[in-house]
């Protein structure tokens, strides 16, 4: 008595099998970044920012961020990352509050050189406005050998 082949659906053949489970190995990174759980530091109560920053030719960008007075003080971080950081990296970034200088807490990071994969920079700083009032907030970043990936800035 002959056997008729079981019918396998061409999903779970040898070969497909193995595509799928490289699919998945792929995919899943991707997911988990796009999705990313709450960190140890993370504060539900942080507000991002809308700000502007287009692009610009060269190693250079110009960030521009509205805030508007609470008459209460507020806590701030700038952060800026860069991908590919070797030997000789190097960034760093001025901070201004209505074209004025704005001075970042004694914590922050302004300007690295020399370091290796993906790096960053921050600015940690405090405002006071009187309630309602229009203020800009900027950076101007500069960086050489290394890749911008992306800026954020939030009120803690």
């Amino acid at each position: 008595m002959s056997q008729t082949p079981r019918f396998k659906p061409p999903l779970f053949r040898p070969m497909n099998r193995f595509a799928l489970a490289v699919l998945a190995l792929v995919c899943m990174p991707m997911v988990e970044a796009a999705e990313p759980g709450p960190g140890p530091t993370s504060n539900p109560k942080t507000k991002h920012l809308s700000c502007d920053a287009p692009a610009m030719p060269g190693d250079s960008r110009e960030i521009k961020c509205a805030v508007v007075g609470t008459g209460a003080p507020g806590q701030y971080r700038f952060v800026v990352s860069f991908l590919g950081g070797h030997d000789d990296t190097s960034a760093s970034f001025k901070a201004f509050e209505d074209g004025q200088p704005l001075v970042c807490d004694k914590n922050s990071k302004l300007s690295l050189f020399g370091e290796d994969g993906e790096v960053s920079l921050f600015c940690m700083f405090s405002l006071k406005h009187d309630a309602g009032t229009a203020h800009v907030i900027s950076f101007s970043v500069l960086w050489s050998h290394a890749q911008y990936d992306r800026f954020e800035v939030t009120q803690e």
